[in-house]
Parts: C-alpha cells; structure tokens; sequence
C-alpha cells in the first residue's frame, strides 16, 4: 500500500524502547528494537537513495514476501505448499505497511522463520529413516533438481517422495565419485546434521539478513544489507589483505557460487576455477572433508580461507555441467592476490604473414600504493603503453586486446586505456538517480596505437571492460569480437556504514547491530547514449564460446535493473569503413569448417538438451551416461594440439604444477578475423 515517505524525527521516538530477550535455540530467534529500527532505515535509505527512486508499495510487497520465502527454501522442499498460500493471505500486499510502523513489524520474519524451522525438524525426521537403510540405485526412478518453476509439496507425504528422490539423487553423487554404498549414507547423514544444528545456532542477525536482503533485492539483485560479521568480510577483501583463494563467492539456493575470479589470486591462474562453478566440497591439506551444500556463506568462507602455502581441494559442480552428479576437484594453494599476475601482458602471434599483438588484459587496476611510493603508478594503462610501444617497434600489424577474464576494476584506468587508442574526447557517462549525467573524458591528446585494433570479450568481460569495449565500439575506433555479447553490468553501488544511523536513532549500543548496506546509485552510458546494463557491448563478428548459454550474465539474475538509453554524449566518430558483413561471412565459413567449434557446439546442445530435464536414478545409466558425456567432453577440449609432444616447461616447484599450453580456437578465430581486417582496411 502507498503511504507517506518515513522521517527520521519521527524514528527518534524509538530512543525510549527496550530490547526484547532473544528466543530458544529452538526457536525462531527474537527482533528487538534495534532490528525493527534498522529495518525501518534501510526501507527509507532504499526509497530515498536507491537510483530507481522506487517506492515499497504493494507490487514490492509481494516481492519481497516471495524472495524471502525462496531465501529460507531455494529448493521448495521444506515449505508445504499450505504453508507458503498462507504466508500470502497474511502479507502479500501488507510487508510495505509492517515496514511504515516505527518500530517495523518483524512478527512476519519470525513467524515464517518459525514455520520453516518446524518444516526442517519434520523433514528431519525424513531423513533419519531413509538414510538408515541402504537405498537401491537401480530402478527407473528420477530426480528434478531444478525446481524453480514447481510448486511446493502438497502435503507431508508429497514431501516425503520429493525427499526420497532427492536423497537418491545425492547419494548418486558419492556413488559416482566410487564411494560405496555405507559411506555414502553416512556423509549424506552428517551433511544434514550439519545443516540442522547450523540452523539451530542462527540468530536474529541471520534472521535479518534474510529479511532485509529480500526487500533490498527486490531493487537489484547488488543491493544487499550486510550483518555486522559479513561487512567485516566484505571490508577484508576489499583490502586484498586475507590470505586465500581470491574468489568472490555468493549463495545461490543451496549452493556456493563462485561470482568472479580475483586476478593475480591463485584460483584465477590456475584457471581451472570459472565463474558459475558451484562449490559443494572443500577438503582441507590434512584431509578433512567437509560438504558445504545448505552451508551458510560466512561458514564456507572460514573453511576455504587459510594460510598462505596450504592446500584446499575444491570439489564443484562445473557451471557448464549437464546435472548436478558431474563434479570435478580443484586443488589451489593459498596465497594472496598478486599484482604482478594481474598486469597486462603481450604477446606477438604471426598469421598469414601478418603480425599480431595479443594484449592479454585480465583486470583494469592501478596499484594505490605503489602512486604513494613513486611517481610512476603501476597500472593498466601504464602496462598497456609499455606493450604497445614494443608492438610498434616490432613492426605489428594488428593489435588484439584479450579482455575474456576481465571482470572490471578501476574506472579511471578504463578511460586511461580507452585514452590509448583514441585522441581526446568522452569515454564513459554516468547518470545518477537526479537524472543528472556526467561525462568522463580521456584528456591526454594523441594516441599510443592508432593501427587496427580488434577486442575480443566473453560473457564474464564486465563493468569496466564493457566501457572500454564499447567506447572503442562507438568511436568506430576497432572491432569488437567474441561471445554475442558481454556480461551486462552496467550499476554503481555504494557501501553505507550503518552504524551512525541507528546509533543516532536507538543509542550507541545498537549500532554495533548496525552492519552496511549496499545499494546502486548510479548507471553507466556509453558515449552513444546506450547503456552497458542488461544488454552489455554486442560484438561485431560473434565467435562461438564454450560458455555460450550459460546463464552467468547480468540479465539472468533476478530483479536485474533493465537496458536503457540517454541522450548521447558530444564525440567525433573515426569510422570503421570495412565490409562487417564480409568478416562476419569470412568468420562463420571457417567455424562451420572447424572440428573445434563442432565439438563445442556438440558439447553445448548437449548440455542444452538434458538442462532442466529429470536425472535417471539408475547408478549404471547415469554411469553410461556420464562416459559418453566425458568422451564428448575430452573431444571439445583437448588439452594439446593432436599429436604435438607437450611443450617445453620449467620445472615444477614449490608445490606449483608444470603448465602446459592448452588449445583456445576462440582466440585463434580472433586472430583469424584480424587478419581479414587488416586486410579489408587495405582495400
């Protein structure tokens, strides 16, 4: 329902209420006054700030009601369907009224907390009694893992069935994997044991995270409230100061996700850990295993951070996986993030009597420290000119700008490199939630490389990438080539201490509940008045990839802010006076000739084909299943040329594995498409 906008006055009335005692371990945890007020300022901080200037009103209401409910059961398996109509009759158009009362009302959290624990205890008791007698494997039973578009159980006994195949399915995964049949029930018993008493310790922050995620997601899907132990992580990576793996993770459902890869961290150079991939293992250097499915974030994090030099075995379900029973294990050894590993690095290539420079780019960075040390910055654009001046000297014909692992970075080092290859001019525009827009223009006159340049992005090519990729679009300035199109992200966010706020409202000794919220601000544009957002840079010549339908972008997240347009920004366009139709022809006659692209595109309908559909529960059909798939797998993803002997290598040390140069069609179709450029700017 609409109602007036809050005041801050009027929350300091607050200032007189007490705390209420915190319930049973049992129990739903108690909300005392500082989480109602605190709901009460994120709800306004979202309505005030949030770039949508979007309002909580009804429409709202039923999101939120329903991203809380899929919070607390991803899967659909605990709630009855009962349970969850209830829940709707109660608040589907009433959260955004609880939320207008000073303090909020948080008896709609609990009280579906509550349902839901006493909806686990049952499904409990579920488990218990399947998993304490041996479960044949060899029927014609199946198992849907992908349940987002099914209703909830009917009833108990639908339960139960829904539970049997799940736990079938689960137990399939540890058979696969050559467990046998005792030991599979066991681990399977201790993970949900595990999941239950971590349940019972949650407390009311917990609570809150879920509740006050849910609404603050219903604005997009990067604008979330941190409990005060999780700003506390997300503060220590932004300082690349913890030892670990250098990955970003996320929850998804039951799941550990891994967003995006850090460069120069370990699990980003052993390039064997992909965005997408989901987490369900980790096994520590002394062997300890622990299954992390329906582990809480914060949890998984402590158990795959550790010191620098020790090993962690990750065991995932790749992104590009036909089912949940394909798993691989990923062994990463701790270290911190190196920059050296994350600097752009060239390479010259020779086709065709041309002369290619690959730039391989896999983050836009500025190390700040090193600015406070010296007067030369380490930095992208700094790596990038060194590279391009050696190009030249070297007589290169063309330059090729990799940025396929590139996840962003450093705004100002986007318009720096973009500054490279263009004279003067805008690069980028921001528009904030005003609607006021700012352009921001590369200021050093002349170019570094004014020769043919040709980008080549992928699906996971995002924020600052996306700039540099399409301002080299619409400048006319080069080619962009690769996936059909980038990531997609196109938001700013912004992380508020909230401390300050409730410490002010309900006293300073709510504000250590207080946590940080972070929310969009702000929308990138290009020069041309598109948006990065949602769409991403649509390349020029598309080069099939091996992550092409994989649902990793922007647009697939849920609440995902749309595409749009402004006015475009004043610039001068060089023109890109070349045939693209030509290239595009020239590109798709040589991947329709390629047994790579075929057994990528083998690999990709197959995977498209079983996606979403029901797993056999049979051991010997999906193992014969599974063979096939791995014959198909080996066959698009040769490790060596056919027949080549392994390359020269240095000797492995210090636990390092020798590396080995693996096939990538893809760029050598980018290398391909840039000669024909080349040779179509000649004409």
């Amino acid at each position: 329902m609409t109602r007036p906008t809050r005041s801050a006055l009027a929350l300091a009335a607050l200032l007189t209420l007490s705390c209420s005692t915190p319930g049973e371990a049992d129990a739903a945890p108690e909300m005392g006054t500082p989480a109602a007020v605190l709901t009460n300022l994120v709800a306004m901080t979202l309505e005030r700030h949030h770039y949508t200037n979007q309002e909580i009103d009804d429409a709202r209401s039923r999101k939120w009601l329903d991203g809380y409910i899929d919070n607390l059961d991803p899967a659909k398996m605990f709630f009855l369907q009962s349970d969850v109509d209830g829940f709707q009759a109660r608040w589907a158009t009433q959260l955004d009224d609880t939320v207008d009362e000073m303090p909020a009302d948080l008896a709609p959290a609990f009280d579906i907390d509550r349902v839901f624990r006493q909806r686990v205890a049952e499904r409990m008791e579920t488990v218990q009694a399947i998993l304490s007698t041996p479960q044949p494997l060899d029927g014609e039973d199946t198992v849907q893992w992908d349940r987002e578009d099914l209703p909830f159980p009917a009833d108990r006994a639908d339960a139960d069935a829904l539970w049997e195949q799940r736990l079938k399915g689960e137990l399939m995964r540890y058979r696969l994997q050559d467990m046998d049949e005792a030991e599979s029930r066991e681990r399977l018993l201790k993970r949900y044991n595990r999941f239950a008493g971590d349940l019972e310790q949650e407390d009311s922050g917990d609570l809150l995270e879920a509740w006050l995620g849910a609404l603050s997601q219903t604005f997009d899907p990067h604008s979330v409230w941190f409990k005060p132990a999780r700003k506390d992580d997300f503060d220590i990576e932004m300082r690349d100061s913890l030892e670990g793996i250098g990955a970003t993770l996320s929850p998804d459902g039951p799941y550990t996700v891994v967003r995006s890869l850090v460069p120069g961290g370990p699990a980003f150079k052993g390039e064997q850990l992909k965005p997408g991939d989901k987490i369900i293992g980790v096994t520590q250097q002394d062997g300890e295993h622990t299954d992390i499915i329906d582990m809480r974030l914060d949890r998984v994090v402590k158990l795959i951070r550790g010191p620098k030099g020790t090993r962690v075995v990750l065991t995932v379900i790749p992104a590009d996986a036909t089912d949940n029973t394909v798993t691989k294990d990923i062994t990463i050894v701790r270290d911190k993030v190196k920059v050296a590993e994350a600097e752009a690095k060239g390479e010259i290539k020779e086709l065709d009597g041309r002369k290619i420079g690959v730039i391989d780019v896999p983050s836009f960075y500025q190390d700040v420290g090193s600015r406070r040390r010296q007067s030369t910055v380490n930095s992208t654009a700094s790596d990038m000119q060194e590279v391009l001046e050696g190009f030249k000297r070297d007589g290169v014909d063309v330059v090729v700008v990799d940025l396929r692992a590139n996840g962003g970075g450093s705004l100002q080092q986007a318009i720096e490199v973009t500054g490279l290859f263009i004279d003067q001019g805008p690069v980028v525009q921001i528009r904030d939630q005003n609607g006021k827009v700012e352009s921001l223009e590369d200021e050093v006159a002349g170019q570094v490389w004014d020769g043919p340049l040709v980008v080549l992005q992928s699906i996971y090519s995002a924020s600052a990438s996306e700039i540099f990729a399409g301002a080299v679009q619409d400048y006319g300035r080069g080619l962009v080539v690769g996936a059909q199109a980038t990531h997609g992200k196109g938001t700013v966010q912004q992380l508020v201490d909230m401390s300050p706020m409730l410490g002010g409202v309900a006293g300073p000794d709510a504000a250590e509940q207080a946590g940080a919220l972070k929310f969009t601000t702000d929308q990138f544009y290009r020069v041309s008045g598109k948006s990065t957002q949602n769409k991403g840079v649509l390349s020029d010549v598309v080069i099939p990839t091996p992550s092409d339908g994989l649902d990793v972008r922007e647009a697939d997240l849920d609440n995902a802010l749309p595409y749009h347009e402004i006015r475009p920004a004043p610039f001068e366009a060089m023109g890109l006076d070349v045939d693209l139709a030509a290239l595009q022809d020239a590109s798709q006659a040589r991947v329709a000739a390629s047994e790579d692209f075929q057994r990528m595109a083998e690999l990709r309908q197959e995977r498209e084909k079983r996606e979403g559909k029901p797993v056999s529960l049979n051991l010997a059909v999906r193992k014969a299943e599974l063979d096939e798939l791995k014959k198909l797998e080996d066959a698009a993803n040769p490790d060596l040329e056919p027949g080549a002997p392994p390359p020269p290598t240095e000797p492995a040390t210090d636990g390092e594995e020798a590396e080995t140069e693996r096939k990538d069609p893809v760029l050598d179709e980018a290398l391909a498409i840039s000669v024909d450029f080349v040779g179509a700017l000649a004409r």
